[in-house]
């Protein structure tokens, strides 16, 4: 396949503003797309029109603006939330020849939103994908693998997340749907209206073999995000938002020589996170060209979202 010729709308953030202090990794679409063989960044669209240095794509402040002879077939679209299904309604009346989107997580501002834009995709025949990016990445899809393997029967975690807003913790909960599956049941743990604005929201989802705690933390400029996975065969966890991934499965305990425990040496899983925009657009060509691929689809965000919903 030739390169995919793509638009990238929204230059905040995670649009192309985390690589200006990091320029060595792959923290943004920007950069992912431009040093990528795939795909070829055409243009990029942003009401404010930042002036950038070396920035060497044209910048429009509309979709509607976007006059090109080479017609774009991919969307990024990395603005805020709660201008996800305006700006991808436009960009389907504005560019028709769009037949893949990337919508930045979390999929609209809501359920309703999330299923407007699944259900204009589709009568557009437009496939979507939802950059959760952390399913993406190579230490997560082995530890996918590893869990399967080595973590059988029923598993017991927890979850810290910072933040009093769902919107970063819905990383975690899609991560954990594409380890255990498909939630079944989801629970409040606190309704206190004053704990919950200190720390965040607890709750607990149930999934086939596992039930999973989540524990929101709210400490002024400080980023936070695990999860621990308990089973008789072993612990596994993941950590430093992570940049961390490893695995203890269950020994006979040396020391009174009676119960089993995770053993003291943990297993490494070499990751990558480092570098997670990359990923993502890895997966997504190996979709786009039929290979099996683990990146997050719509139906996937749509099911997070489902969770969020309830909580």
């Amino acid at each position: 396949m030739k390169q995919i010729e793509t638009i990238l709308v929204g230059l905040g953030r995670i649009g192309q503003g985390y690589n200006k202090m990091n320029k060595k990794n792959y923290l943004t679409h920007y950069k992912a797309v431009k040093n990528s063989k795939n795909f070829k960044l055409i243009a990029c669209i942003d009401l404010k029109k930042p002036k950038l240095k070396n920035f060497h794509f044209k910048i429009f402040k509309n979709l509607k603006d976007l006059k090109l002879s080479d017609k774009p077939k991919f969307a990024i679209i990395a603005t805020p939330s709660n201008s996800h299904l305006r700006v991808i309604q436009q960009a389907l009346k504005y560019q028709p020849s769009i037949k893949y989107i990337l919508c930045e997580k979390p999929f609209g501002q809501n359920l309703n939103e999330s299923n407007k834009i699944v259900n204009l995709c589709k009568k557009k025949k437009v496939k979507v994908y939802v950059n959760y990016m952390r399913r993406s990445e190579p230490g997560v899809i082995k530890s996918k693998k590893i869990l399967g393997q080595k973590f059988k029967d029923f598993l017991i975690g927890s979850v810290f997340y910072n933040g009093t807003s769902l919107n970063q913790v819905s990383h975690m909960i899609n991560l954990l749907q594409f380890w255990l599956g498909k939630k079944e049941k989801v629970i409040r743990l606190d309704k206190n209206k004053k704990s919950i604005k200190n720390y965040g929201i607890n709750f607990q989802i149930k999934f086939k073999n596992a039930s999973i705690y989540f524990f929101g933390i709210d400490i002024k400029n400080y980023s936070y995000a695990s999860i621990k996975l308990i089973s008789k065969h072993g612990e596994f966890n993941y950590t430093d938002r992570g940049s961390s991934i490893f695995w203890k499965k269950s020994v006979k305990d040396k020391i009174f020589n009676e119960d089993y425990m995770p053993n003291l040496k943990p297993m490494i899983i070499k990751n990558d996170m480092n570098n997670y925009q990359k990923h993502v657009y890895k997966e997504i060509y190996k979709d786009i060209s039929g290979k099996k691929s683990f990146v997050s689809k719509s139906n996937d965000a749509l099911e997070t979202m489902k969770i969020l919903n309830s909580i």
